[in-house]
């Protein structure tokens, strides 16, 4: 009534309708989103959800997720691949898989950096413990400062993010934060074939998109590890793109 304020609706996430209580809260999003001028999306998946087409004018767009690029020296082992890990952990993010993997393969470590409930901890730790891969596994289960994982990233040869596939995923139609986050790092990144974001990791060479498989798997992590240069080339050119001072202005 006494100020002149202008609302923007950001969309930062869909849920695909799997239980009563999902598809009231869309339900609401969508009343309230129906009803302000201004919306941006975090994806062009959500943008189509919301609009039932993909808009681009000046009320209504897609927004990613920008970046601002850390300078993080590296100092790298050349006989052990050392993968990172970072986020809120779920059953659907592919640690069970990384864990059987890291059972065949021994030239490679894994950081796992984030939290999960009590359970699903002592799961995890119980396949370290069978798989014997304490000493190539570090889950302390704890969220790191930003500089206590820019410090652990100088020891990292990729960032990984294996989602679950499918479109009733919420993943499949954001642009997960810890994707930018490898970025941010300078660290090329492996992902599986969900959100949208993995186009632009294909476009800019910024690292590999994979099947759910060993083969796959493997085969991504090797090719990153014999052109090394050139995925970081690839990284810089992508951080260069979604740099969040160029890219929000524009």
């Amino acid at each position: 009534l006494f100020r002149n304020i202008t609302f923007v609706y950001f969309v930062g996430d869909y849920f695909p309708s799997t239980t009563p209580a999902l598809r009231f809260f869309e339900k609401i999003k969508k009343f309230y989103h129906d009803r302000i001028e201004y919306a941006t999306y975090l994806s062009d998946r959500i943008n189509k959800k919301m609009n039932g087409k993909i808009m681009n004018t000046f009320n209504k767009k897609t927004v990613m997720w920008g970046v601002k690029p850390k300078n993080i020296p590296k100092s790298l082992s050349p006989d052990m691949c050392s993968m990172l890990f970072v986020g809120l952990i779920k059953e659907s993010q592919g640690l069970e898989f990384l864990l059987d993997f890291l059972k065949y393969h021994r030239n490679y470590r894994l950081n796992i950096i984030g939290i999960c409930e009590d359970k699903l901890f002592r799961q995890y730790q119980g396949t370290i413990k069978k798989y014997s891969l304490k000493n190539r596994v570090f889950f302390p289960n704890i969220f790191f400062t930003d500089s206590e994982l820019d410090n652990l990233s100088r020891t990292c040869h990729i960032g990984i993010a294996l989602y679950d596939t499918s479109k009733k995923s919420s993943t499949y139609y954001t642009d997960p934060g810890k994707v930018k986050a490898y970025a941010e790092m300078g660290l090329p990144i492996v992902m599986s074939n969900t959100s949208a974001i993995a186009s632009y990791i294909s476009k800019f060479k910024a690292g590999e998109i994979v099947k759910l498989d060993e083969v796959s798997l493997e085969k991504a992590i090797i090719v990153i590890s014999s052109n090394y240069s050139l995925y970081k080339k690839g990284i810089k050119d992508f951080n260069s793109f979604f740099y969040y001072e160029r890219y929000y202005k524009k």
